[in-house]
């Protein structure tokens, strides 16, 4: 019997919203879950092997996903947590305003190919920023940025309203499409990998020159 922990991180990413996943866990019932979802507390759901793309070019993995609340039904905020190669890459991506690209497909919001991107500033007045994506080696946190209508839906949940049980066959669509995503994700393109270690190298030796340079003008004195 195939994890079901698992399959529900799965339809977690495809969707990227809690309503559905939470659904699928109370008709399963899978025991303390209706507690954990009807609470106010962080809900936190783990990603095992889905690729982090920035603008198509894969830099490592999603580790997990939490959607803070202020209310059962109010989502406040989304943090994502990334495990890339290597802490290079991490302060390369410092300053980054992290998008996600969603898009709309049979009613469920689904990651596009590119996943996510830098959005420059005032370059998309739809997307609001609504949390926070952290880069692990490096422990980078760079704001996450989402459209104004997903916003929208995720503070207005409604767990109860649709009780309509999810068929095997609804989430065994979800998870077959998730893994068509994994399973042609590209490999780490050269050209972005070596940007952005350049960046990140380039941001801690500006940073070690600082001290020096305080040393040196204090020596001077």
């Amino acid at each position: 019997m195939r994890n079901y922990w698992v399959r529900i991180a799965l339809g977690a990413l495809v969707i990227f919203t809690v309503g559905m996943v939470a659904r699928a866990l109370i008709n399963r019932g899978i025991g303390g879950v209706r507690g954990v979802v009807e609470g106010s507390g962080p809900l936190s759901i783990p990603l095992a092997f889905i690729p982090f793309r920035l603008g198509g070019d894969k830099l490592g993995t999603l580790e997990r996903v939490t959607f803070e609340r202020t209310a059962p039904q109010s989502v406040s905020s989304v943090r994502l947590e990334v495990k890339l190669s290597d802490s290079l890459l991490a302060r390369g991506l410092e300053g980054c305003r992290l998008a996600a690209n969603l898009d709309s497909k049979d009613g469920h919001r689904r990651l596009s190919e590119s996943t996510f991107w830098c959005a420059p500033a005032g370059s998309d007045t739809a997307l609001v920023e609504y949390g926070q994506a952290v880069f692990r080696p490096g422990e980078v946190s760079v704001p996450l940025y989402l459209p104004q209508d997903l916003i929208d839906e995720l503070q207005d949940l409604n767990f109860d309203g649709d009780s309509t049980p999810i068929s095997e066959a609804e989430i065994d669509s979800l998870e077959a499409s998730t893994e068509l995503s994994v399973d042609s994700a590209p490999v780490l393109r050269a050209r972005m990998g070596d940007s952005l270690r350049a960046e990140g190298m380039r941001r801690a030796d500006s940073a070690k020159g600082v001290p020096s340079r305080m040393a040196d003008s204090t020596r001077s004195r």
